[in-house]
């Protein structure tokens, strides 16, 4: 179970939280570079100084933060400052020695058809790939909630057919079963899971809360532990898996719960 994890804290600076939760079980973790309200980023030397306190032997993820939109105009300036965040994300990645970059793709401006955040997250992924050809960092584009707008597009059809149309080893799925659910997607069709784990690098595995309703668009990735899911259960538990060689992240306000969690979905799958 080295690859199931949970993510830390707000900021690289929750690194501090890693050893605990080491002497928990966990060798997997999902941060945050700096606040994902915004664009900060930290120094790298400030994260390697806090990663030479933390064991050798932990797989890191990082997450970037919400304001990014890799879909609206392809000529606004969101667009390119969201290219150039994430370009100086996958350089700290690079240098950090982290495999993965998970990202939301964003939201369409007022009045943009969705056609066109398609094609601008298709230059986005080909964009990122041309700059950062002499990197190893894979790029992973999370699954979206959606909203009532209909402004966050990233439903799982959408990106699954960005992924398999830009077709390239470091651009691929990052699934979240939480935000699956809630965009309306039927997280139970075990032909469509596997589908997608064929194209996926990465499993955000969060429980569906009381208040999420299927197709609604809430996103909460609460206090809500698996075995507490508004779903069956074993469905997410079939969804685990299919993705047994790859990270696993529970995505958890407490880290109790991740606890709970770890130790439920050893018991069910080992």
């Amino acid at each position: 179970m080295n690859n199931v994890g949970l993510h830390v804290g707000g900021s690289y600076e929750d690194i501090i939280d890693i050893p605990e939760l080491y002497e928990r079980g966990f060798r997997t973790f999902q941060i945050f570079f700096g606040c994902p309200k915004n664009y900060s980023l930290p120094r790298p030397e400030a994260v390697r100084t806090l990663l030479e306190k933390v064991p050798d032997s932990i797989n890191l993820i990082a997450h970037g933060p919400y304001v990014i939109s890799l879909v609206t105009y392809a000529d606004s300036r969101h667009w390119r400052g969201s290219l150039n965040h994430v370009l100086k994300a996958t350089r700290m990645c690079e240098s950090l020695g982290i495999k993965y970059y998970v990202t939301h793709i964003g939201s369409i401006r007022q009045g943009q058809d969705k056609r066109s955040g398609y094609f601008n997250l298709i230059s986005f992924c080909n964009k990122w790939l041309q700059l950062t050809r002499d990197m190893d960092v894979v790029l992973c584009l999370e699954n979206s909630p959606g909203s009532k707008s209909g402004r966050k597009i990233g439903s799982i059809p959408l990106v699954y057919k960005v992924v398999e149309l830009v077709d390239h080893p470091r651009v691929r799925m990052c699934f979240d079963s939480e935000h699956a659910y809630a965009n309306g997607f039927n997280i139970e069709d075990e032909e469509n899971i596997d589908k997608l784990a064929e194209v996926s690098d990465i499993l955000h595995l969060n429980a569906v809360p009381e208040k999420v309703e299927k197709g609604k668009h809430l996103d909460r990735h609460s206090f809500t532990p698996l075995n507490e899911s508004m779903t069956e259960p074993e469905v997410l538990i079939n969804i685990a898996k299919r993705f047994l060689d790859k990270p696993i992240i529970f995505e958890r306000r407490d880290y109790d719960i991740s606890e709970s969690d770890y130790h439920y979905l050893k018991e069910k799958l080992f």
